[in-house]
């Protein structure tokens, strides 16, 4: 499938020849996670509303994954995804998205080669500013979309997942207190 990667639209705001993003790339690499264990026939906004991902930000990860050829403009799995994510195990799966990612990234993997997957964020900022005449905010946000991107691709680690909130329970208000009169 030809992709041209000259213009992407999100919302109808032309954003440059790579993908500009405004949401957290967690949600991205959530939505893959999801989709490798179990795939919807056609992917739409309120597929993922009722996954749970990426609320309010629902377009965003669409766009992404159509850049990266998992999915067709009616939000359907293409030939290559079905490649990559009939995969079992994780370093089949990784070599099939990595062919992905490399193909939506082909000027920067073109100028970098393999190394493309171990620059650094600041290095991608600078890659994507120059090709995109774009904001650093803008060219962050997409360095950050890549990063995840390499991470499914087996080629960084990604963060270990949050299963809920991390943080220990928060004490009531004034608990405090009637543990310090107690002890008197």
């Amino acid at each position: 499938m030809a992709r041209s990667l000259r213009t992407l639209f999100f919302g109808g705001i032309a954003c440059g020849r790579f993908l500009s993003v405004y949401f957290w790339a967690g949600n991205l690499v959530q939505a893959v996670t999801h989709f490798r264990k179990s795939f919807p026939s056609t992917i739409t906004a309120d597929t993922l509303k009722k996954l749970g991902i990426a609320p309010n930000n629902e377009s965003y990860v669409i766009n992404t994954l159509r850049f990266i050829g998992v999915l067709d403009s009616e939000g359907k799995k293409t030939a290559q995804a079905t490649k990559a994510f009939s995969q079992q195990e994780d370093d089949k799966f990784s070599k099939e998205f990595a062919s992905l990612v490399q193909a939506a990234y082909k000027d920067l993997f073109e100028i970098h080669g393999d190394s493309a997957w171990a620059l650094d964020k600041g290095s991608l900022i600078t890659f994507f500013r120059q090709s995109d005449d774009t904001s650093a905010v803008i060219g962050g946000r997409q360095a950050a979309v890549f990063l995840a991107l390499a991470g499914l691709s087996g080629q960084l680690k990604l963060p270990a997942a949050k299963k809920g909130s991390t943080q220990a329970p928060q004490k009531p208000y004034g608990s405090e207190q009637n543990e310090g009169s107690k002890q008197g």
